[in-house]
C-alpha cells in the first residue's frame, strides 16, 4: 500500500506544476497555495496577539495624545479667563479708587442733591 502524497513532498511539487503546465497549452498556470491551513487556531492565536498588543500599546498611546490635546485646550482657556478677570479686577480697583477720592464723593453728592449748586 503507497503512502498518500502531501504537499510536503518535493516531488508531489515537482509532479503538480508539471501537470498544470502540460495542461495548459496557452501559457496560464494555475496556482496553488503554498501553504494550506490545516487549523484555524493559528489565526485565532494571532488575532489574539495581534488584539493585545494593540489594546496594550496603541490604544493607551492614542488616549494620552488625546488627553494631552483636551488638558492643553483647557488650559488655554482657563489663562484666556485668568487674563480676562485679572483686567476686570484693574478696572475695579480703578474705579474703587476713584471712589475714595473726595472729588467723586463731593460730585456724587451733587447727583443725589444732598448739596446745592450755590452752597458749593
Amino acid at each position: 500500500m503507497e503512502r498518500a502524497k502531501t504537499s510536503f513532498d518535493q516531488g508531489y511539487r515537482d509532479n503538480i506544476s508539471a501537470k498544470n503546465i502540460a495542461i495548459n497549452n496557452d501559457k496560464k498556470v494555475t496556482q496553488k497555495w503554498r501553504f494550506r491551513p490545516r487549523s484555524i487556531w493559528p489565526f485565532v492565536m494571532w488575532g489574539f496577539v495581534l488584539f493585545a498588543g494593540l489594546k496594550i500599546t496603541v490604544i493607551p498611546l492614542i488616549e494620552g495624545i488625546y488627553y494631552y490635546v483636551a488638558s492643553t485646550s483647557e488650559i488655554h482657556q482657563l489663562k484666556n479667563q485668568y487674563s480676562t478677570m485679572q483686567k476686570q479686577l484693574g478696572a475695579i480697583r480703578k474705579k474703587c479708587d476713584y471712589m475714595k477720592t473726595p472729588s467723586y464723593v463731593e460730585e456724587r453728592a451733587h447727583e443725589i442733591g444732598l448739596v446745592k449748586s450755590e452752597e458749593s
